[in-house]
């Protein structure tokens, strides 16, 4: 499941307002089709959830929530908190200054490029004064984890349940302060109820506790908006049966099937001799 992700540290993108409207700017059916050439799936739930493989997991009262793309209400909605309209269309600051962001992409992961080239010019439309920043694999990651940004793209393959996938995003235990790396949570969220569910989630195989554990991590997403949902889709991989057997498998995707951390440990576990 991939995201765009606000620094939560840096104005404006820690206003609850704005982070609804960038949502509102992205055509996230545009971005799968041309971005990714139709291989991944636009997400269609404010609370990240993969409806397709996670809907058990889907708190009732948020089941009839969907991602809605309406530049015209996001600008509205920037007005409406301050934002001025200008001739040129692009929104002024509270305090005069041009609204101007910038989205950090990495260059050479060429389907990333080109998102970001379709978001930033969406989010133009919405008057949003955006641009684009593609960077070497290694600034990306290096400017990710240190918070050397003002808005990326984020994201990891997930397995079987939403516990990773939510571990990632909230989990303040794996962020860091400004400057320093962190390996999660790059928004810099500081959430105690987040951080609480994701214990209760990390401890239990118990449904309802875990039920009530991702339906507070789903509000938090909806209401709070600490990550935007944008596309989720298939992993690839390649193995050979020569030697083992026990993949992870279309009909058994306990992990997957990638040898490379944090998923070997565990795919390992499962492996016996051919």
């Amino acid at each position: 499941s991939f995201f765009l992700c606000p620094n939560l540290t840096k104005y404006p993108f820690n206003q609850l307002a704005v982070r609804q409207a960038l949502s509102e700017s992205i055509d996230r059916s545009t971005i799968v089709s041309q971005g990714e050439h139709g291989l991944y799936f636009a997400d269609t739930s404010p609370t990240g959830l993969t409806l397709s493989r996670w809907r058990r997991w889907l708190a009732p009262q948020l089941a009839g929530l969907t991602e809605v793309f309406n530049p015209t209400s996001a600008k509205r909605l920037l007005e409406a908190h301050g934002f001025k309209p200008t001739s040129s269309g692009v929104l002024r600051e509270p305090d005069g200054r041009a609204f101007a962001v910038t989205l950090l992409v990495p260059s050479a992961y060429i389907d990333w490029a080109a998102d970001g080239q379709l978001i930033v010019s969406e989010m133009r439309r919405a008057g949003i004064g955006a641009t684009l920043s593609a960077v070497s694999v290694a600034k990306w990651a290096s400017d990710e984890a240190i918070g050397n940004y003002q808005l990326t793209l984020c994201g990891q393959f997930t397995t079987d349940g939403p516990y990773s996938m939510y571990n990632h995003l909230l989990n303040s235990s794996l962020s860091a302060p400004i400057g320093r790396r962190a390996t999660g949570d790059f928004q810099r969220l500081v959430s105690v109820e987040a951080d609480r569910a994701l214990s209760v989630a990390s401890s239990t195989q118990d449904p309802a506790q875990l039920q009530a554990a991702y339906s507070t991590l789903e509000t938090l997403m909806v209401t709070e908006v600490p990550a935007i949902p944008l596309f989720n889709g298939g992993a690839w991989a390649g193995y050979s049966t020569a030697h083992a057997v026990g993949w992870p498998t279309a009909s058994n995707p306990y992990e997957m099937n990638d040898l490379e951390s944090p998923w070997d440990e565990v795919v390992v576990l499962h492996l016996s001799p051919a």
